[in-house]
């Protein structure tokens, strides 16, 4: 699909109700370039055999990807299984990016380069980012690789009232894993997710391979200096809860649970500014809460304060 393309993918007949479309062993299930208007429902995306990737949406601008039951209502979510990656969405300006209500599932040991939804601007201006971004609600089993990864995107909700499920079923040996990676972006909102490694108590090993959430070398010109914030998600049983590496911005941690990973959060060379709000002159506390952490807070060349 290119420029000015507008589609409905998910069938309705009066007689047989919702019908799905099914894309298998495609190197792209859905490829779209420039202005396309797009909406999914109750489409499947296959592979056997950790290939291809299900939807490419790429250089839109004031265009509208919804990758979810929302507009229509069918009750029957789209599925994304097996493939290299589920969905990516790359170089889109003022555009409005759905992804609610999916189910990604991967369960190759050896796809390290798993990504269930990929968002990335590498090519156009931090102000120019897509105006309403929202990936909430969706269902992501994998073995290895990330579940959501942004790369220079910012101001997109990830999570809210309607939380993503983030499941990490294995433990990685050599490339790292992650639930939520976010690189060199800012103002992004963590809000509400689930994300759980493996059903088994992490060793220092994967302190570093496996991470809830990792926030990598965002950038002060990304948008003014703002902040990520991560706040009320639930991190369970990884190497890592939430990370930062290389982190010299200001970022939000804030009413986390983190239980049974092996650091709750981890600094690696990184100052992430004072953990605490001002009321009345006195300083509360942020309202985190750490079970059975071997490190509740490890800082290796970092500053934190008032995380507690």
């Amino acid at each position: 699909m290119t420029n000015g393309a507008k589609a409905f993918i998910g069938l309705y007949d009066p007689g047989m109700g919702w019908t799905n479309n099914l894309f298998k062993e495609n190197l792209y299930g859905v490829l779209a370039t420039g202005n396309s208007n797009l909406n999914f429902t109750y489409t499947d995306f296959e592979s056997t055999n950790n290939y291809g990737t299900g939807i490419w949406y790429a250089r839109a601008t004031n265009a509208t990807l919804n990758v979810t039951d929302d507009v229509f209502y069918s009750g029957l979510p789209n599925t994304f299984t097996g493939l290299k990656t589920g969905v990516i969405v790359i170089n889109c300006r003022n555009s409005s990016i759905n992804i609610k209500k999916n189910i990604f599932s991967n369960s190759s040991v050896s796809n390290t380069g798993y990504s269930a939804i990929r968002l990335r601007n590498v090519a156009i201006p931090f102000q120019n980012m897509p105006n309403v971004t929202t990936v909430s609600g969706n269902q992501i089993d994998l073995d290895y690789g990330t579940g959501i990864e942004l790369t220079r995107y910012n101001n997109a909700l990830i999570g809210g009232t309607d939380p993503n499920i983030i499941n990490i079923n294995s433990t990685p040996s050599g490339a790292a894993s992650y639930g939520i990676r976010i690189a060199n972006s800012a103002a992004n909102d963590l809000w509400g997710n689930h994300i759980e490694g493996p059903n088994t108590l992490p060793l220092a090993s994967v302190d570093k391979l496996l991470f809830g959430v990792l926030v990598q070398t965002p950038s002060a010109a990304a948008s003014g200096n703002s902040a990520n914030i991560i706040t009320e998600n639930n991190i369970i049983k990884t190497g890592t809860g939430i990370g930062f590496l290389t982190t010299n911005i200001p970022q939000t941690v804030k009413c986390n649970l983190l239980d049974a990973n092996w650091s709750g959060v981890r600094l690696m060379g990184s100052s992430i500014g004072d953990q605490y709000v001002s009321i009345s002159n006195n300083h509360v506390d942020q309202n985190n809460t750490w079970y059975q952490q071997a490190f509740p807070v490890r800082l290796l060349h970092g500053l934190l304060l008032a995380l507690l």
